[in-house]
C-alpha cells in the first residue's frame, strides 16, 4: 500500500500519529511520582497506586491503538510506509521500562533489518507485544526478543516462560476478552493485548504465529516484514 506526499500538512499529520503512539506507550509504562504513604498501610496503598496506574496506562493505550485502526478501516487515514530500524524502535521501548518486573530482557537485535512500514502502527504493536511479555512473564524471569531475516524478509519474536499456558490456548488468545486469569495480579489486563496485535498484523498484511515448546517457553512471532532495500 502506497505511504502519502511529504507535503506538510501530512507530515504534521503523521507526526501527530506518532506522538499518540508514543504517548499510549509512555501511559502503559509510566510509574507513579507520588511521594510513598508511611505507615503500615504504605506497602498495600503503593500496591493499589501501582494497579490503578498499570489500568489508566493500558486503557489509554487501547483506546489510542483502536482510534488510530479505526480511521484506517473507514477510509479516513491510511497505512503510511516508511524506513523502520525495529532493532532502534525496540530498544527505546525498552528503554522506557523503569521497573524490575523483568530480571532481564536478553535481545538479540545485531542483524535486525531496516523495514518497510508504518512507523505509528509498528510502534504501538511492538509496544503491545513487550508489554504483554512483561505482564504475564514470571516474576524475575528473562524475556527473550530476536529481530533478523530470512530469505529476504524481517522476523521479529519475543519469548517468556509462561508454565500457566497451555497448548490448547494458543487458538484463543488472539481472540478479543480472552485471558487466561492465574493469580489476582492478571486481573489487573483488559484481555486485549493480542488480538490488538493480530488486528495490527492483519492491517500491515505481517503473519503473527504463537508456539508453546516443551520448555513451556511462549514465543509470539511476526513473519513478513519488507525489508528496505
Amino acid at each position: 500500500m502506497p505511504g502519502h506526499a511529504g507535503d506538510g500538512a501530512a507530515g504534521h499529520d503523521g507526526q501527530q500519529r506518532e506522538f499518540e503512539a508514543l504517548q499510549g506507550e509512555e501511559g502503559r509504562d509510566g510509574q507513579d511520582g507520588d511521594e510513598p504513604i508511611d505507615g503500615p498501610s504504605r506497602h498495600g496503598t503503593q500496591r493499589v497506586q501501582a494497579e490503578a496506574s498499570q489500568i489508566a496506562g493500558e486503557m489509554d493505550a487501547l483506546v489510542s491503538a483502536l482510534l488510530l485502526m479505526a480511521r484506517i478501516e473507514g477510509g479516513l487515514d491510511q497505512v503510511r510506509l516508511q524506513p523502520i530500524d525495529l532493532s532502534e524502535l525496540c530498544s527505546t521501548i525498552l528503554m522506557g521500562i523503569k521497573d524490575s518486573v523483568i530480571s532481564e530482557w536478553t535481545t538479540k537485535l545485531e542483524n535486525s533489518p531496516v523495514v518497510q512500514s508504518d512507523p505509528a502502527l509498528v510502534r504501538i504493536l511492538l509496544s503491545n507485544l513487550i508489554g504483554n511479555a512483561r505482564s504475564y512473564a514470571e516474576p524475575r524471569s528473562a524475556v527473550y526478543i530476536e529481530s533478523s531475516s530470512i530469505n529476504g524478509m524481517g522476523f521479529f519474536e519475543i519469548k517468556n516462560r509462561a508454565p500457566h499456558l497451555q497448548a490448547a490456548d494458543l487458538a484463543q488468545m488472539t481472540q478479543r476478552f480472552w485471558r487466561k486469569s492465574v493469580n489476582d495480579e492478571s486481573g489487573v489486563r483488559s484481555g486485549m493485548g493480542l488480538a490488538i496485535a493480530q488486528a495490527l498484523c492483519d492491517i500491515l498484511k505481517l503473519q503473527l504465529s504463537l508456539a508453546l515448546d516443551a520448555n513451556m517457553m511462549f514465543s509470539v512471532r511476526l513473519e513478513g516484514w519488507n525489508i528496505t532495500k
